[in-house]
């Protein structure tokens, strides 16, 4: 009959979620109709099923699985209905969504046949930028390898940050000696350090009373005797005149003081002789100073005049260097000295140099019309200094 139910005895296993039907007697591709399984839901049952045409197997209530349920998780199945993605997809479980689902291929990754791979660097760094790396990488494009270069110290570009090894004396100072180090200084300098605290080297300046030459420091003024030194070369008294053979200044005394009085009405002259010490510095010039004082005058001008003579040439007849003069007033009171400086450049002391003998000649110009004072000038004492 049309609605009439075939029924068919079988023996169902169910073994860990898994069915096994044996179905007896069915003829070949006859068609089951509306299954239903009855029995228990564990281990070996045996139970009648039915089928109805265009239907999908069904449990009957408490068994396993029915039509409208997948399969579960805990028994082996997806326990979602899926649908063919219509393309390469990957199975996962999603945990926001608490489902099993299809997982799409994004950028950065291809699948090929069977094979996952990724693609474009992986998403990483691009391939094509500049990098600095030890050694060349066949992954990279515009690397510049280290191990290209030489050995020494590396020299960044500005601007391109390409790297270069730097050169000896253009870019850096070269180790070795100071004296071919590259290093740059003003002539006539100490290297040092005058500034309070640690700090960078500085460069000192060769004061007065030294000397730097030729790699040598001299002190000068007399060789820094006693009391930091001195600038003082040469010093006589009135004793210590070598008078030529006319227009002398005559010897005197006052109050017992060795004095030279030169007249107001010509030109009279005294001479005195020494030697230049050693580390006197001349580069300067001299300066001759004339202490004297007023036979009785108290007020008036006198005009002095000094030359030098350098004792390298024949001293049977003089050599004088050039002349020059000064002024100096007299004191309000006779008895008191008058200290006159007369300046000579370095042209003007007759190429003097260090160790040679030297004479220096004193003289009032009387009867020049810029001295004015009446009577005798007594020159007490003559000393030679550095400028």
């Amino acid at each position: 009959m049309k609605n009439t139910l075939q029924r068919i005895c079988f023996v169902c296993a169910l073994v860990i979620g898994h069915w096994s039907l044996v179905i007896s007697p069915l003829a070949a591709n006859t068609p089951l109709r509306n299954p239903r399984i009855s029995g228990d839901t564990g281990g070996v049952v045996s139970g009648t099923f039915t089928v109805q045409s265009g239907a999908e197997l069904a449990l009957a209530s408490g068994a396993i699985f029915t039509a409208a349920e997948p399969i579960s998780l805990a028994n082996g199945g997806t326990g979602a209905a899926l649908t063919d993605p219509g393309a390469d997809r990957l199975l996962f479980w999603d945990e926001s969504a608490g489902a099993v689902t299809w997982l799409e291929i994004g950028s950065g990754l291809s699948i090929s046949g069977t094979t996952l791979s990724a693609t474009g660097g992986g998403g990483g760094a691009p391939t094509d930028a500049t990098y600095i790396v030890q050694t060349p990488s066949a992954g990279l494009s515009a690397e510049q390898a280290l191990s290209e270069l030489g050995t020494g110290l590396l020299r960044n570009t500005t601007g391109t940050g390409v790297l270069s090894i730097a050169t000896a004396g253009t870019h850096f100072v070269e180790p070795g000696a100071i004296t071919t180090s590259g290093l740059t200084m003003a002539t006539a300098r100490l290297l040092g350090r005058t500034t309070a605290s640690t700090g960078a080297v500085e460069e000192i300046t060769v004061g007065s009373g030294l000397s730097l030459s030729g790699g040598t420091l001299t002190a000068t003024g007399g060789g820094g005797g006693g009391g930091g030194g001195t600038l003082s070369l040469a010093r006589w008294t009135a004793l210590g005149n070598q008078p030529p053979a006319s227009g002398f200044a005559t010897f005197d005394t006052r109050n017992a003081i060795p004095v030279l009085d030169f007249i107001d009405s010509g030109t009279r002259t005294a001479v005195f002789m020494s030697l230049v010490p050693e580390g006197a510095d001349l580069s300067s010039g001299l300066e001759v100073r004339l202490v004297w004082m007023a036979t009785s005058a108290t007020s008036g001008n006198v005009v002095w005049s000094t030359a030098f003579e350098r004792g390298n040439t024949d001293l049977d007849s003089d050599s004088w260097g050039t002349a020059v003069s000064a002024t100096g007033a007299a004191n309000a009171t006779s008895g008191i000295v008058t200290t006159t400086s007369v300046l000579h450049s370095s042209s003007e002391i007759d190429g003097l140099q260090v160790g040679e003998l030297f004479r220096v000649r004193v003289q009032r110009l009387g009867a020049d019309a810029s001295d004015t004072m009446s009577g005798d000038a007594e020159l007490i004492a003559v000393e030679v200094r550095a400028r």
